[in-house]
């Protein structure tokens, strides 16, 4: 066929504004609470992009706005959350893209599938040490944690919560912030479930 034929996919990800109402209540109600801010971001073809922050509430330190940024669908927290949640088809289907034959990165087959199961079983994601992610703070190293926002059985958005490693350790990140942010994302869940039955 013609390649015009090719129906081409959105430089943006479509966001209901359902969504971006819900999953924006859930940031400021973060915002108010945790000491470390939170993003919001949905899968876009082979990449996950970040469609809300409350990053400005945290002040001069932290980039004002992430949103549109491309974060990496294996070495994310993000992206670790949505797959390993998404419905198995989607997971399968997704992996056969991003570890095709000529990827460098499928010889890490393994070693992905290993993580994904691990945060499957623990409920949350952890970004890969070694990823530093679009969001490099002027040469601070980041992390990050995140959750699924879950309609039935669909992944239909994740909020991490991303700290400055220099500042704080992972378990005592975890320990302050993961109740609150698996809670707002369980409400946006529920909330949008809601909305669309």
């Amino acid at each position: 066929g013609n390649p015009r034929d090719v129906p081409r996919m959105p430089a943006r990800p479509q966001t209901s504004p359902e969504l971006s109402s819900v999953l924006g209540a859930a940031l400021a109600r973060l915002a108010a609470v945790l000491p470390w801010p939170s993003d919001v971001a949905v899968r876009h073809g082979l990449k996950m992009v970040v469609v809300n922050s409350n990053r400005a509430a945290y002040g001069r330190a932290w980039k004002r706005s992430v949103a549109g940024m491309e974060i990496d669908l294996l070495d994310s927290a993000m992206g670790r959350a949505w797959l390993a949640h998404c419905p198995i088809e989607e997971r399968a289907e997704v992996l056969e893209r991003l570890l095709s034959v000529d990827s460098p990165r499928r010889r890490k087959r393994e070693s992905i599938v290993r993580e994904l199961a691990q945060t499957r079983d623990r409920g949350f994601a952890l970004r890969d040490p070694f990823y530093a992610g679009p969001d490099a703070n002027d040469g601070d190293q980041l992390s990050s944690f995140a959750v699924p926002v879950q309609v039935n059985s669909r992944v239909v958005a994740c909020v991490s919560c991303v700290w400055l490693v220099a500042t704080a350790s992972r378990a005592a990140v975890i320990e302050r912030c993961l109740a609150s942010v698996v809670r707002e994302a369980a409400i946006a869940g529920g909330q949008l479930g809601a909305v669309r039955s």
